[in-house]
């Protein structure tokens, strides 16, 4: 009778620590299971935070106190990105044409580099080739106009095309760009892209 007491003691006790075993392993599959959701979510949180721009604030000058706000571009600075790019875009000369190509291409569209691209290959060509040179200069400041999601600058000034030391034309002109925002990046920090170019000749006005 005692070893069979003895003998259930011993069994009761078994099967209670073996109870216990597993309660606890279930809560450790739990805290498992917790802890990797909540890895997935840090590490989806830190791709999102990666992954997203970083808002830029523009800053054009300190000349008065104020506030700046992220992704907010003012006209100022739209202006001056419109006059850099075509000011690079269209002083060039036969040594400096692919350096020009390759600094604008950053700051172009897609759709809009892809539809240049041929042409401008074969004027590069025609650049060398003939050893011509363009020169631009600004008479007037930008002009910039809100428009859809994106902006309008006109730029006016006089230009110049030479072959070699020889004027092939000087003429009054107006440069039409057309601007899109995009998100920044490290390749475009401005958050601005070309979509369009036009060109147009001013005509001179008789007083």
């Amino acid at each position: 009778m005692k070893e069979e007491k003895a003998l259930r003691s011993q069994s009761s006790r078994f099967f209670e620590r073996y109870a216990g075993a597993e309660e606890q392993n279930t809560k450790l599959k739990l805290v498992t299971i917790v802890l990797g959701v909540v890895c997935v979510v840090q590490a989806m949180a830190v791709v999102m935070c990666l992954a997203r721009p970083t808002a830029i604030h523009y800053i054009p000058g300190a000349v008065t106190a104020g506030v700046s706000y992220p992704g907010v571009i003012p006209t100022e600075s739209v202006g001056a990105f419109a006059s850099v790019w075509v000011m690079n875009w269209v002083n060039y000369t036969p040594a400096t044409t692919e350096t020009v190509f390759e600094r604008s291409a950053k700051y172009m569209s897609p759709g809009f580099l892809s539809k240049a691209r041929v042409t401008l290959l074969k004027e590069m060509e025609r650049v060398k080739q003939d050893r011509i040179s363009s020169v631009f200069a600004l008479k007037k400041e930008p002009d910039v106009k809100k428009e859809g999601q994106g902006f309008v600058v006109k730029l006016e000034g006089e230009r110049g095309v030479y072959m070699g030391k020889e004027e092939l034309a000087f003429e009054s002109v107006q440069y039409e760009v057309a601007l899109a925002i995009v998100p920044t990046s490290n390749v475009n920090p401005f958050g601005l892209v070309v979509t369009d170019l036009k060109k147009s000749k001013v005509e001179a006005h008789v007083l």
